[in-house]
């Protein structure tokens, strides 16, 4: 199998960005890249929050999952918690696709789940690397599992 060859040409600033991907079939990786571009992620990899009123960049890749309290998100990282004040669908659509939507009021980072187990009630466990749990609504878990197997 060959390796993918990347060509970067670089442009003037007034002339449109675009990406062309020449793939012999698509699959969920091909799709997450498509994903990565369309939303601009390459562009914006963290998020404005602040600690003790002190403002704070806070790396996507950081982030293990985001709770709504009060109209205000916490975003929970390994040593820290920031609140960000940005509205939960506005996060959405800024977050790398290993993000997704759990429950009305969380939105989990994938890449830190070490495991899934069901829970009561059609709910779903989600244990993760640092040993926390966050349960996956049922009206979620749905999209959980396409997303866990590609959409089959």
């Amino acid at each position: 199998m060959n390796k993918l060859k990347v060509t970067l040409n670089h442009i003037e600033e007034e002339k449109q960005e675009n990406a062309i991907l020449n793939l012999h079939k698509s699959n969920q990786h091909s799709d997450e890249i498509i994903s990565y571009l369309e939303k601009e992620n390459f562009r914006t990899e963290n998020i404005a929050c602040t600690v003790d009123g002190k403002l704070h960049y806070v790396p996507f890749f950081e982030i293990i999952f985001i709770e709504s309290s009060s109209n205000i998100q916490i975003l929970h990282t390994q040593n820290n918690s920031y609140k960000c004040s940005k509205r939960l669908y506005e996060l959405e659509k800024i977050l790398p696709t290993y993000f997704l939507r759990i429950s009305k009021s969380s939105i989990l980072n994938l890449r830190y789940v070490s495991v899934y187990k069901p829970a009561a009630s059609g709910l779903m466990k989600a244990e993760l690397i640092n040993g926390q749990e966050v349960y996956i609504s049922r009206n979620y878990v749905k999209k959980l599992k396409e997303v866990l197997t590609g959409g089959k």
